[in-house]
Order: C-alpha cells, then structure tokens, then sequence
C-alpha cells in the first residue's frame, strides 16, 4: 500500500470519526440523529468504494505496464542472443 492509499484511507476515517462526534454532540432528536450517523455512514461506504475502485484501476494499470516491460525486457535478451 502506497502513501496516497494510506493517507485516503486515513482521511476517510477521520472523516467518520469526526462525523460521528458532531452529531453525537449536535442538538437533535434521537431519531434525527440516528438517521444522521446512518446517512453519514453511507456516504462513507460509498466514499471507501469509490477509493478501493479507483485503486484497483490503479493496480490494475501499473500491472499491465509491469507486463509489458517484462514482455520488452524478453525482446531484448531475445535479440541480444540472435
């Protein structure tokens, strides 16, 4: 994992966290506050899936290169040889 991962999946959490306590300390109802923590923790799922998705473009791409340098390298040693 990467510095720019752990500092999005760091964010992220202080962003619950710091979600959570507002409201817990916010002057609503129970109910308000409990659907609040509710719809806070779904924008946060879907902040945590749109991270891990743009990641795994990210894997995916630095893959398909890594690929494609070996392929590059085996060309090489191959016309080395002949």
């Amino acid at each position: 994992m990467n510095n720019n991962s752990k500092i999005v999946i760091a964010a992220l959490g202080g962003a619950i966290i710091g979600a959570g306590i507002a409201l817990l300390f916010a002057p609503a109802s129970g109910k308000e506050t409990r659907e609040n923590i509710a719809d806070s923790i779904e924008d946060a799922k879907d902040k945590v899936k749109d991270s891990l998705s743009s990641l795994k473009h990210k894997a995916e791409e630095m893959m398909a290169k890594g690929k494609d340098g070996v392929e590059n390298m085996k060309e090489n040693i191959k016309d080395l040889k002949a």
